[in-house]
C-alpha cells in the first residue's frame, strides 16, 4: 500500500478523486467498527441478564455491583464504543465535506468522479447522508469496491438532482 505523503492539491482532479475515496473508505471502516462495538455491548447485556442476573438487576436499577471483573468488560466495552462512535462521527463530517466539495466542482471534474453532473443543492449532502440510506449499505472492506459501491449509491440518491 502507497502512503501519501504530501497534502492533496485540490486544483487537481486526481488528488480529489483520491482525497474523496479516502474520506468514503475511512467513513465506512468506522461506521463498521462502532456497530460491531454496539452490538457487543448489546450482546454482552443479553448476557450479564441470562448468566449473572443479580448484576444484571444491580445494574438496571443503578446499584453498585462488587464484580471488579465484569465492571471492567462493561466500562471496557462502553468506553471503546463511545471512542469509536467519536471516529465515526469525525469520518461521517470529513466524507461530507469531500461531497460538498465534490458537488461544487464543475461539471468536468463531477462527471470524471461520480460519473454525472448535479447542480448543487444544499439538499444533496442530507439526502446522500441520510441514516435510512446510508445505513442500509452493505460494508465492504476492499476500498476500490467500497468506493465503487458508494458512488453508484450516490448516483442513485441523487437521480432527481441529475442536470439533463
Amino acid at each position: 500500500m502507497g502512503h501519501r505523503a504530501k497534502p492533496y492539491d485540490f486544483k487537481n482532479v486526481n488528488d480529489i478523486n483520491e482525497a474523496f475515496k479516502m474520506s468514503v473508505c475511512e467513513f465506512f471502516d468506522y461506521k463498521e467498527y462502532w456497530g460491531i462495538l454496539s452490538e457487543l455491548d448489546e450482546n454482552f447485556d443479553e448476557s450479564i441478564e441470562y448468566y449473572d442476573t443479580t448484576n444484571w438487576i444491580n445494574i438496571s436499577i443503578g446499584e453498585k455491583i462488587d464484580d471488579k471483573l465484569l465492571k471492567s468488560a462493561i466500562k471496557s466495552i462502553n468506553d471503546a464504543e463511545g471512542v469509536f462512535y467519536k471516529l465515526y462521527q469525525r469520518s461521517e463530517q470529513k466524507c461530507r465535506k469531500m461531497l460538498d466539495i465534490v458537488i461544487r466542482s464543475d461539471e468536468k471534474i463531477q462527471m470524471q468522479i461520480l460519473g454525472h453532473y448535479y447542480k448543487y443543492d444544499e439538499l444533496i449532502i442530507e439526502e446522500v447522508f441520510n441514516d435510512e440510506g446510508i445505513f442500509s449499505l452493505e460494508y465492504i472492506y476492499n476500498m476500490e469496491e467500497a468506493y465503487e459501491s458508494f458512488i453508484r449509491y450516490i448516483n442513485e440518491m441523487l437521480s432527481k438532482y441529475q442536470d439533463i
